[in-house]
């Protein structure tokens, strides 16, 4: 199993994070989406399921996530499967002072050998794809507080 953690801090408080982070029509701050469909729920809960058209490395894909667990406003977990791997994403809201931290933890385990052996490319982009995103909502969050 891999693990990778990626921690951002926010001038704002940790209910307005989650909010921000939690809300679909927020996803248009996030540079890599580039389109967002609500498959099913019309909150952000255990069950919402939505597919996202993403820049992923040098071309664009589908990813669709669930989320398996949610408890507002302290974290939520979600799950997408791709290239045959289960990735697990966990997002933990914490004060801060002068504010929040979002902890974002991925953990996947790459099945077949082609995956083995670009893990390392692989862990690099998940690491930039998601400093950007929560670097995406920072700048979302802070200008409109």
């Amino acid at each position: 199993m891999q693990t990778l953690t990626v921690q951002v801090n926010y001038r704002a408080p940790v209910g307005r994070v989650f909010d921000v982070c939690t809300d679909f029509s927020k996803a248009r701050h996030i540079s890599a989406i580039k389109k967002l469909e609500v498959l099913v729920g019309n909150t952000f809960a255990v069950g919402t399921r939505w597919k996202e058209l993403r820049k992923a490395g040098w071309s664009d894909a589908w990813m669709e996530f669930v989320v398996v667990e949610c408890t507002p406003p302290t974290g939520f977990t979600i799950t997408t499967e791709a290239g045959g791997t289960l990735w697990t994403t966990e997002f933990e809201f914490t004060a801060a002072t002068g504010g929040a931290t979002v902890t974002a933890t991925i953990q996947w385990e790459p099945h077949g050998l082609a995956l083995r052996l670009f893990n390392g490319m692989i862990r690099h982009r998940m690491e930039h794809g998601m400093k950007q995103d929560l670097e995406d909502l920072r700048a979302c969050i802070e200008t409109q507080s």
